[in-house]
């Protein structure tokens, strides 16, 4: 029978202890550095950590302001609330981080950042958080037990990890298919200078009115997040080649019948209006990711001549590369956050035009790498989703781990 008792964190072994956070750190002086954004560097001797997403922010040469104290270090983003694993020197970049060093002779540094990726912050916008987290307190079970927990957390973190490089690789494999494909096409010894750049021979440049049956643009209609009725994809839901879900918006279904028009059918060409720089122009192909969508005003959608493309999918991969973009980049309209493209500009679009089965060759070399990377995409989620489930149970002691 376990042995459990009553803490102000809940149920908890017995013999696990409960500790406030700021009892945990080492009383320790050390000395850091710090560097402004604007000085980061792509390449340098010392990385660069902040308060944001990436793990390393920049790289930097000044190798008097590196931390020289002991590691490893958790840092904690005060503004941001991220919390991050240092075992390795480096520079401040900027505001805002907080370096907590555990006590060693109370925690196992990686199981008291694990602990510290558990806790729930509540957020307060871009204001100051570590007056919330050192009112925090956290469980201490015995040190064996801690190594044995970070070092099940860090093999799961491990396979993540090497799951997210696999994605940045294969990425960076379709970039380069991309780049070749798409301007030097499959199998041409002899190419042309045209005003959108080198091609094969065999391709033709057009018009994009010339390849176009017909262009509409979505529903005027409201949506709202009440998740019931036609779910209403909007400009922040189509993105560089794909969809973003996250922040669904549904129409009401008493208007399914005015709606109609403008319900998505499989292999619509979707086509971004308006948006932010980064996204406007973007397209994307549906396939039916879900059902009785409609689409509102600020996508396109585009049919096109089936005598001319037969499937748009190489076009959407076009449009989106570093090529589609310069030529469309040329007639946006409006500023970096709200920026625009309309059909008088957009008809006038010189496209490179390949055969059709050389349309559908490229179509299928891409689609199968963008298939890989949504494979492993999906696996990583579950990865995520798993460690996730594992840190609860290992971290408040409902499973316990096996010490020898």
């Amino acid at each position: 029978m376990k042995r459990v008792k009553q803490t102000e964190l809940g149920e908890l072994p017995e013999e696990w202890g409960v500790v406030n956070i700021l009892k945990t750190l080492a009383e320790k002086k050390f000395k850091v550095g710090k560097i402004k954004q604007l000085d980061y560097k792509k390449i340098g001797k010392i990385p660069v950590v902040d308060q944001g997403n990436n793990h390393i922010a920049g790289y930097s040469d000044d190798e008097e302001k590196a931390y020289k104290g002991d590691l490893p270090v958790v840092i904690f983003g005060d503004h941001t609330r991220i919390i991050k694993y240092i075992d390795f020197p480096f520079i401040i970049g900027a505001d805002g981080v907080k370096i907590l060093l555990p006590n060693r002779d109370m925690f196992h540094p990686k199981f008291f950042y694990y602990t510290l990726l558990n806790l729930q912050i509540e957020s307060r916008g871009y204001n100051r958080h570590f007056s919330i987290l050192k009112e925090k307190v956290i469980p201490l079970p015995p040190l064996p037990e801690q190594r044995k927990i970070a070092s099940i957390l860090s093999t799961a973190d491990e396979t993540i990890q090497k799951t997210n490089e696999l994605i940045e690789k294969t990425q960076e494999l379709k970039k380069g298919l991309m780049q070749q494909l798409l301007t030097k096409g499959i199998g041409h010894k002899k190419f042309k200078k045209t005003e959108i750049g080198e091609i094969p021979e065999e391709w033709d440049v057009v018009r994009l009115w010339e390849v176009i049956e017909s262009t509409q643009l979505g529903t005027n209609g409201l949506g709202s997040e009440s998740n019931e009725g036609l779910p209403l994809l909007k400009m922040g839901n189509l993105t560089k080649g794909g969809f973003n879900f996250d922040k669904l918006e549904y129409a009401k279904e008493y208007d399914t019948n005015l709606y109609q028009d403008y319900l998505l059918r499989n292999g619509d060409f979707l086509f971004n209006t308006r948006n932010t720089i980064e996204l406007v122009g973007k397209t994307a192909v549906w396939k039916n990711q879900i059902k009785n969508a409609i689409f509102n005003n600020n996508i396109m959608r585009i049919k096109f001549k089936s005598n001319l493309i037969d499937n748009a999918t190489w076009l959407c991969f076009y449009f989106n590369s570093k090529e589609g973009w310069r030529n469309l980049k040329r007639i946006v309209k409006g500023t970096t956050s709200v920026a625009a493209i309309y059909w008088k500009d957009l008809k006038k679009v010189k496209t490179p035009l390949p055969p059709l089965p050389e349309q559908r060759k490229i179509a299928s070399i891409l689609s199968n790498v963008d298939e890989k990377i949504e494979v492993e995409r999906k696996r990583k989620e579950k990865l995520e989703e798993l460690k996730k489930g594992l840190m609860q149970v290992l971290l408040t002691g409902k499973v316990r781990v096996k010490v020898s």
